[in-house]
């Protein structure tokens, strides 16, 4: 999926974060890790479920629709990276109070 081209999943994430950011700001800093862990859930159902969208297109040999599952795919999991960091981000804040 990421074709040996790392360097660029990190940049997107990078970008994801920052678009993030600005439009909901630090509110997640006032979520319990609860919520943010249920995110991480959310974000990981909703790329298991272009992954399997993307094996049954394989499937069924439909390539335009394979295209369109692997882009949403990949945000998924750009979506998913990104909840990862702010619940680990949570966490290191959660400690640092002790």
């Amino acid at each position: 999926m990421f074709e040996s081209n790392f360097d660029k999943v990190l940049e997107d994430c990078d970008n994801l974060w920052k678009i993030h950011k600005k439009n909901k700001g630090d509110s997640w800093r006032r979520m319990g890790f609860a919520v943010i862990a249920n995110l991480v859930k959310e974000e990981y159902h909703e790329w298991r479920n272009n992954y399997r969208n993307t094996l049954k297109a394989i499937a069924d040999n439909e390539s335009d629709k394979e295209i369109e599952y692997e882009e949403e795919q990949y945000q998924e999991l750009l979506d998913l990276i990104n909840v990862c960091l702010i619940a680990a981000e949570k966490l290191r804040m959660e400690d640092d109070k002790k």
